[in-house]
């Protein structure tokens, strides 16, 4: 699918954003669902190099945090971690 100017900017900023978050290797679940998210977002943002390769850095440095990376994170633990989000979050 084709995006405008404003949503390929708009989601080169959440990027920009994202490389900037510090994960500690006690949050195994966090390291993992962000892992997936990460390979999505990627994706999103081929467009813009110096992005892709900022994200493509984080993604290797949480594959070194993970303590079992071939491990999937299960769907009730990805669903707690993304309800404490939510709950933090006030729109």
């Amino acid at each position: 699918m084709k995006k405008t100017a404003a949503e390929k900017s708009y989601i080169s900023a959440l990027c920009k954003i994202i490389v900037l978050l510090h994960f500690r290797v006690s949050e195994q679940g966090a390291i993992k669902l962000m892992r997936v998210l990460l390979n999505r977002i990627v994706e999103s943002v081929s467009h813009d190099k110096e992005v892709s390769k900022e994200l493509t850095n984080l993604a290797g440095n949480l594959k070194s945090l993970d303590r079992s990376p071939d491990e999937e994170l299960p769907q009730d633990q990805a669903n707690t971690i993304l309800g404490k989000i939510f709950n933090h979050i006030q729109i």
